[in-house]
């Protein structure tokens, strides 16, 4: 997932940053001294709740106030409106993905979505009116589950009735609030991300200078892509989302094509604008208004720069690759060569966050040159409601992830997540959206083994126990390890796979800081959905609770795949690893599963609206295979051998799971080989067995 050649328009906040998301300002900038929070604020007197919604209480605890913040200057946030039924969504999801259920791909559109879980239209149009009233912009989506809103801080205080300042934790800087928000009046919010306006950082995953990288073709083999391919069974129809982290251009692909002569899915940036926004609003509120007047199609969402090459200033003129993007694109687009990828991208130069470095009195709004544009990685939750809204993927790829605890209540409110201690937030909601309307998730289990809430040298919890990331570990998403792969030249595997961990070639602290192996453990949040809690392998793992990986791809940058970047510039060819490889080359195999179905007049059959191919999460499909001693010994290689435990800040190395014979806490069910799958899959669904080679 991260070295972290940290893109010099990413904040760093070290005390907060996901082990997913790598560290390093990378711009050599001189961290202010910490200073004492201003006469009268003490962090020990905070609330322990407020009246709608947390905001980072427990965060704020280990950070200090160091100065006033311009309040002129310009953020935004997501906010999740009070929806009719968020439960009973994130059951329907379970539901419509688990083939003894009558509801099975029963699959839902946003309208559907809308009148049947999501907020009423009162409500929603009551929570735009409120905040537009405060002047703020506002924009929403069909589905009726959460608004953006963007504008100066100035609006944010008065809609929150309380003062925001420039905070410190770690090495970084970020806006918050100096005091427990509320609102004036009742308003019919459940939950506010950003609140804490901390930026995830963008992510780059692991280059490995010494070796050049494995060819598609390799990889086609090694994972039994080349007999489907070989057949015609290369994700054609399929449409796979990517959540994009950083920017990308088409050079880069187009050079990867060429290198190995191999060709391409077509890839396809859908950029996050205010024109595309499928709103659930009108124009109907108390008049006159605050200008700005607020919605819908308001809140700054722009067309993302033109891609620079590698510089250190920030956003817009500086808007480096992020490698994370060109290695989901180029993974999904040479694996499955007929689908069609979406490459989603938001963009907001009004969305601002504060560099690393910023003076105490930070008064220069984002517009001004000082402050750091969102883009992509900081606007994950619009370019997934954008997703949600289209209703175009068929499968989506989620490179990115912080450690869960940090999307429960005391920190939720954060950028990073919000959900309670039962599992219900706004990214939960937001899985099982994408899952009710029939789309399969899958996400990186994370790069530092059972440790995923490592932070380059500051631990964030107490004690450093282990770890899982987010979303990965949500019951709606497929969590995908990684493994190390050795192939020989023709894509052949040399010896065997095995867990991706510090004792492999390329995963060793000394060559990757921080980055050990293949993220997995156990939820502290989530119980165990239905199709592990049937298996006692798997149950005895997790006690109870959500394990993760499921499942496991290529992961380890010894064996990763050759990524193309800066070609319009000075081009770099280099292997890249981390989990964030093997996600989207899960994905790209579950492309071909899909069009198979779709091939398939059975299996078709059992779906339902304009794309019934769709089979909604794959998990249940998935541990139904494990489940059958004959399908998983032709169908997923189990793997044996190998661990994930991780150094901690002191240099000591913790102890993590071991790889083993069924499911394990470092590779979950094994790795899939895709034609097998394929005829699995098919043949689990009833159809005709493709038989492929």
């Amino acid at each position: 997932m991260s070295n972290d050649r940290l893109r010099a328009s990413a904040a760093v906040v070290a005390l907060l940053l996901a082990s997913g998301c790598g560290g390093g300002s990378g711009n050599g900038a001189t961290t202010p001294p910490l200073v004492a929070s201003p006469p009268g604020f003490d962090t020990s007197t905070l609330p322990s709740s407020v009246t709608n919604f947390a905001w980072g209480k427990e965060l704020l605890k280990h950070a200090i106030v160091v100065g006033a913040v311009n309040e002129s200057m310009s953020i935004g946030m997501s906010v999740m409106v009070t929806m009719k039924d968020p439960v009973g969504l994130v059951k329907y999801a379970q539901a419509v993905s688990d083939p003894r259920s009558g509801s099975y791909r029963h699959f839902l559109t946003p309208a559907q979505i809308a009148d049947r879980f999501g907020a009423s239209s009162q409500n929603y149009q009551a929570a735009a009116t409120y905040f537009a009233q405060n002047g703020l912009h506002v924009d929403g989506w069909l589905q009726r589950e959460g608004i953006y809103v963007n504008g100066p801080i100035a609006g944010f205080e008065r809609a929150f009735g309380t003062k925001f300042g420039v905070w410190q934790a770690g090495a970084g800087r970020f806006v918050a609030p100096t005091s427990a928000p509320h609102t004036s009046v009742p308003v019919p919010i459940a939950q506010v991300l950003g609140m804490v306006h901390v930026p995830l950082q963008a992510r780059q995953d692991i280059p490995n200078g010494q070796f050049r990288g494995y060819s598609p073709q390799q990889e086609q083999r090694a994972f039994d892509f080349a007999g489907p391919i070989g057949a015609g069974v290369n994700g054609g129809g399929v449409n796979v989302a990517i959540v994009g982290t950083g920017p990308i251009a088409p050079a880069d692909a187009t050079a990867l094509s060429s290198l190995f002569n191999v060709t391409l899915a077509p890839i396809a940036q859908v950029n996050v604008t205010d024109s595309g926004v499928s709103a659930g609003l009108v124009l109907n509120s108390p008049s006159p208004l605050p200008s700005p007047v607020g919605y819908p199609f308001s809140s700054g969402f722009q067309t993302p720069p033109p891609v620079t090459a590698p510089c250190m200033g920030t956003l817009p003129t500086c808007n480096p690759e992020d490698i994370e993007a060109q290695l989901d694109t180029q993974t999904t687009s040479s694996m499955a060569p007929g689908a069609s990828i979406l490459f989603y991208l938001a963009y907001n130069p009004n969305d601002c966050f504060l560099p690393v470095g910023a003076p105490p009195q930070f008064n220069t709004p984002c517009p001004a040159g000082m402050g750091i544009p969102g883009e992509g990685i900081q606007l994950t939750d619009p370019e997934t409601q954008q997703i949600i809204a289209d209703d175009q993927a068929d499968i989506v790829s989620m490179s990115f992830g912080f450690g869960e605890p940090l999307g429960v209540v005391g920190f939720a409110g954060t950028t990073f997540g919000n959900f309670t201690a039962n599992g219900v937030g706004y990214q939960p909601v937001e899985m099982a959206t994408m899952v009710a309307e029939g789309m399969a998730l899958f996400a990186s289990s994370g790069d530092d083994g059972a440790y995923e809430c490592g932070t380059l040298g500051v631990q964030l919890i107490p004690g450093n126990p282990p770890c899982v990331l987010y979303p990965s570990g949500d019951p709606n998403v497929v969590s995908v390890g990684g493994v190390l792969a050795p192939l020989n030249a023709d894509g052949s595997v040399r010896t065997q796979f095995t867990a991706w961990g510090f004792q492999n070639q390329g995963g060793g602290n000394g060559m990757y800081t921080n980055n050990i192996g293949s993220g997995g453990g156990v939820s502290t949040v989530f119980q165990a959905p239905p199709w592990q809690s049937a298996l006692s392998s798997v149950m005895a793992l997790g006690h109870g609770m959500r394990a993760q990986p499921d499942i496991s791809m290529m992961g380890d940058p010894a064996s990763g795949p050759t990524v193309v970047a800066n070609a319009f510039a000075q081009k770099e060819v280099f292997a890249v690893g981390g989990t964030s490889l093997s996600a989207p080359q899960m994905a790209a195999m579950w492309a071909l599963v899909l069009q198979a179905c779709n091939n398939d007049t059975v299996c078709r059959s059992k779906g339902s609206g304009p794309r019934p191919f769709r089979l909604g999460n794959p998990a249940p499909l998935l541990y139904a295979i494990y489940a059958n001693s004959t399908q998983y010994a032709n169908t997923i290689f189990d793997v044996l051998y190998g661990s994930n435990p991780a150094f901690n800040p002191s240099g000591q190395l913790q102890p993590g799971a071991q790889a083993g014979p069924g499911y394990d806490l470092v590779t979950g069910i094994g790795v899939p080989l895709g034609g097998h799958l394929v005829n699995a899959v098919i043949t689990n669904e009833g159809g005709t067995n493709p038989n492929l080679p």
